[in-house]
């Protein structure tokens, strides 16, 4: 059965072997999300194309073709009549223009900050996927050769038994703990391999292998709140849309200012010259300029302007909230890393206390003071204690990952 599983194993992760550079790369790769983001960054700079086209001047060419029907004409038109013209329309002045061309440019710096914010999310995804792999690994590793002790005590187990030498109770108590401790291992290996199934979907792979390392502790960098502060992307986030407001705010007030067009056309049409009534064509230029400014408008654009006071002050309110969760954040993982430190050098001497326990153990039945269940209960002991030190590890990483996740993993 343990051969069926380990082959079983191999087979399933025999195709494609990966490091967590090689993840946190293909995740940024492949994430629509951040696909996403980068389509909404090009959408702006095309409206930033747009808002300064603006700027530039109109060239407009038109042309018509009428024919009036000899019931309709009366003797003072033409039966065909033709138009044609070229206008120039140039803005010579529109604050709004200026304004919405900041705006845009602004929204520049807001779509990086939410590409910024989406990233590190998907790098944080990634390495805790990584890292369950590597746990849950980790787990079919120890409930293998808890699995082996307890198939050696059932033969020889079953061995007495045969001779004579044991009772049933103690063959079906024998044979009652390794099917718990093959049930133990089967579930492992499940849970294990949808680990690496996770892991497949998000990276969005047909087959994977995980990494050969086994889970080690991640080295502890202090990080300063200060740090946090100016590198959080969700902190930027709010800071860059507070930015976008103020751009709003001013699109609004520069619609106070009024507009100045140059506008410049050159036509030409045939008509009747009167009193000969005969037809002929007249061409020629017409300039004009235009200034428009709205006096009054119904307390509209005051209107305007306070809702957009509003949407900024709303973002200034949510990025203080946001600042305070951060920091409540900061201190709640810096006490918890605190914390699993000392429960994991309390479980390191407690490791090496059953070590010894488990070599003492071993040397009394090699010499035929105790029997092999003293020996396995001491290393199930063991092996129990073992798999609390890789658990603790694990969640000692997930909140090193958690500290550097507030700082934008700019460590």
């Amino acid at each position: 059965m343990i051969k069926i599983f380990v082959t079983l194993l191999l087979i399933y992760t025999a195709s494609y072997s990966i490091t967590l550079e090689e993840i946190v790369n293909l995740a940024k790769q492949r994430a629509v999300q951040i696909k996403i983001s980068e389509l909404d960054l090009k959408k702006v700079q095309a409206q930033i194309k747009e808002v300064k086209s603006n700027l530039y001047p109109k060239i407009i060419l038109t042309g018509n073709y009428s024919y009036i029907d000899k019931n309709l004409n009366t003797g003072f038109t033409l039966q065909n009549q033709y138009r044609a013209s070229i206008m120039l329309v140039q803005k010579i002045f529109d604050k709004t223009i200026f304004e919405s061309l900041k705006y845009a440019k602004q929204s520049i710096s807001l779509q990086k900050a939410i590409k910024k914010e989406i990233t590190t999310q998907i790098i944080d995804t990634a390495q805790k996927l990584y890292y369950a792999v590597l746990l849950k690994k980790q787990i079919v590793k120890i409930k293998k050769e808890t699995l082996s002790y307890w198939e050696k005590n059932l033969k020889l187990t079953e061995e007495k038994f045969k001779l004579g030498l044991t009772n049933k109770f103690n063959f079906l108590r024998a044979k009652a703990q390794y099917n718990l401790a093959l049930s133990d291992y089967q579930e492992a290996s499940v849970e294990y391999k949808k680990s690496l199934i996770d892991l497949k979907r998000f990276l969005f792979l047909e087959e994977i292998t995980p990494p050969e390392e086994d889970l080690k502790k991640l080295p502890f960098k202090k990080i300063d709140f200060s740090k946090i502060e100016k590198n959080n992307p969700q902190l930027n986030l709010y800071k860059e849309k507070i930015k976008t407001a103020e751009k709003q705010i001013n699109i609004v007030k520069a619609t106070n200012y009024p507009t100045l067009e140059l506008q410049a056309d050159y036509r030409t049409f045939n008509t009747i010259r009167f009193p000969e009534l005969k037809e002929f064509w007249l061409k020629g230029y017409t300039i004009s300029v235009n200034l428009n400014f709205v006096m009054y408008d119904g307390e509209q654009k005051k209107s305007k302007i306070i809702q957009t006071k509003i949407d900024k002050q709303k973002e200034e309110l949510n990025l203080k909230d946001k600042k305070e969760q951060i920091k409540g954040q900061y201190e709640k993982i810096i006490e918890e890393i605190k914390a699993i430190e000392t429960k994991l050098k309390a479980l390191q001497l407690n490791l090496q206390a059953l070590k010894e326990a488990l070599k003492l153990s071993t040397e009394r039945y090699r010499y035929g003071l105790t029997d092999i269940i003293e020996v396995l209960n001491t290393q199930k002991n063991y092996d129990e204690a073992y798999l609390n030190y890789i658990l603790t590890i694990y969640n000692y990483n997930i909140k090193i990952l958690d500290l550097y996740l507030l700082a934008g993993y700019n460590i």
